[in-house]
């Protein structure tokens, strides 16, 4: 037989393996969210772990049922942070699916885009080691964060699998990783971040010798595809901008200044202490934005990624560094605009895919599990089952946590949610912190404490006085809030509360409970 022979059977053998590889990675996804899904759902919960999901849905259904961006109806407004999300769940009400189902699908489809993404990334930097890339897109699919974001409602795995697409996918078409950077954008405003980096992806290779020595006479090469990633990336950002402007006029969502207003106290601790370990109106202290996304397992990775890094710069193999640097930007940048943990820290949770690749393929490149040496094999083993077990621990510790949180949303937000609805008159006006929920479900006019939809009060969020001031303007007839959110107006008008939360999922973790009170304002909504 001869050796031309045998290639059609290895040909195939290959595709296989890679197949089974994908169907193992899908299926492994599958079964972590399913896993997360169920276990809250034996609590007696099916809904989102944060109120922001609500957010969404009310959008996508005002978007399906009226073709506007809106949270009340017939008011459009920026407060979704993510168009791209909302137009995605706006099909779900166009086609009549249950919205959260709807959700949970877009939400698990991210995750196996995202473990693909991961695992053809990982054998690119491993060829010939599927199996290893194998490991590296199963502790993606695995990593409890991530699974807590595919069953979360927003937008944070489909954000994570855009970056990723944009910052591993070959360089040789610029024209799709421009239009990958673009939706990135529409569906994050943190997508812009993605630019410089995914621009270097392109031009690095041009303007590098072999050897990774910088050839800065090549510089004209890399016009042309340069021009291409950013043609395509102004063309189809244009339609993102376009809407952002038509709304609030700017090109940002009303959500980036309100966000920095109310965490401003933040801003006067120490860059270390804002970026590592910070303590805030949550209770108890929290990692900062730089080592929450190492919170589980992944933690036993981090050596793999210091090894990567290591590799990577003395064979001056700089383009593989940029998705890994991309990750730490993003954590940097958070830490020092908006270091607060929310949820987790569902805003830094998009850097951890290539995080986690970058680091499983530094892993694979030390460990020495076959050495003839007993202590370097010894170790290699230990670490790399240490590592993975660890990270399978914590998806048993990420689903009770999951469940605690959806627990904590219907109980406060979405009861409090029907409790106006069947409790207040069809034309009352209520005014909220937390406005998800409230919107999604009770059907009344709804005033925003926390500026989103109502942005002319971003400036002075922090002023209770000013506030309750508004709420008399704008001739609001009720509040719902916590204390922790406006303690002056609730002791102000202790007497007023028509309803306090009954439940105890939200005191059992250290929280206040959801109040109502009735508000007497003079002016009209």
């Amino acid at each position: 037989m001869t050796t031309s022979s045998l290639r059609p059977v290895a040909f195939t053998r290959g595709l296989t393996l890679e197949r089974w590889a994908w169907l193992a990675l899908a299926l492994v996804s599958a079964l972590a969210v399913l896993a997360y899904l169920l276990a809250a759902r034996a609590e007696g919960f099916v809904g989102f772990p944060l109120d922001d999901g609500w957010i969404h849905q009310t959008y996508a259904r005002n978007i399906a049922e009226r073709g506007e961006f809106s949270f009340v109806p017939g008011v459009p407004s920026a407060g979704s942070t993510a168009p791209l999300w909302s137009l995605a769940l706006a099909l779900g009400h166009l086609l009549r699916v249950e919205p959260r189902a709807w959700s949970y699908g877009l939400g698990l489809g991210a995750l196996i885009g995202t473990a693909l993404l991961a695992f053809a990334q990982a054998r690119t930097w491993l060829p010939g080691r599927w199996r290893w890339a194998l490991v590296a897109g199963l502790v993606v699919a695995l990593e409890w964060h991530l699974v807590w974001a595919a069953a979360s409602g927003m937008e944070t795995l489909l954000f994570a699998a855009l970056c990723l697409a944009a910052l591993t996918l070959p360089t040789r078409r610029p024209v799709w990783l421009g239009v990958l950077t673009a939706l990135a954008i529409a569906t994050r405003p943190d997508g812009w971040l993605l630019v410089p980096f995914v621009a270097l992806r392109v031009i690095l290779p041009v303007v590098t010798d072999a050897d990774g020595r910088l050839q800065l006479r090549n510089w004209r090469a890399a016009l042309p595809a340069g021009a291409r990633f950013g043609l395509a990336l102004a063309v189809a950002v244009a339609p993102y901008l376009a809407l952002n402007w038509s709304l609030n006029g700017s090109i940002f969502p009303n959500t980036m200044a309100a966000k920095a207003i109310e965490q401003s106290f933040l801003f006067d601790l120490p860059i270390l202490e804002r970026a590592f370990w910070h303590c805030s109106y949550l209770p108890g202290c929290e990692p900062g934005p730089l080592l929450q996304p190492w919170v589980g397992g992944q933690a036993l990775l981090l050596p793999g990624l210091l090894a990567f890094a290591i590799q990577r710069v003395r064979r001056r193999a700089w383009s593989d560094l940029i998705p890994a640097a991309w990750g730490l930007a993003l954590l940097c940048a958070y830490a020092y605009r908006l270091p607060i943990i929310y949820q987790h820290g569902r805003y830094q949770i998009p850097a951890i895919p290539v995080l986690l690749v970058t680091a499983v393929v530094g892993m694979a490149e030390v460990a020495r599990l076959d050495s003839p040496r007993l202590l370097p094999r010894v170790f290699s083993r230990i670490w790399v089952v240490a590592a993975l077990a660890s990270i399978v621990s914590f998806i048993v510790i990420g689903a009770r946590t999951y469940t605690r949180d959806v627990a904590f949303i219907e109980t406060e937000m979405v009861a409090g949610a029907l409790w106006v609805r069947d409790n207040t008159p069809a034309d009352a006006v209520i005014a909220s912190h937390d406005i998800g929920a409230l919107g999604y479900f009770s059907g009344r006019r709804i005033r925003d404490l926390a500026g989103l939809v109502d942005p002319e009060i971003i400036p002075w969020l922090k002023d209770e006085d000013r506030l309750m001031q508004w709420l008399t303007d704008v001739g609001v007839d009720y509040v719902m809030t916590m204390q922790r959110f406006t303690p002056k107006l609730v002791a102000d008008h202790a007497d007023d509360v028509v309803y306090v939360s009954p439940y105890t999922v939200s005191t059992s973790i250290g929280y206040d409970q959801t109040l109502i009170l009735r508000w007497e304002g003079d002016g009209t909504p």
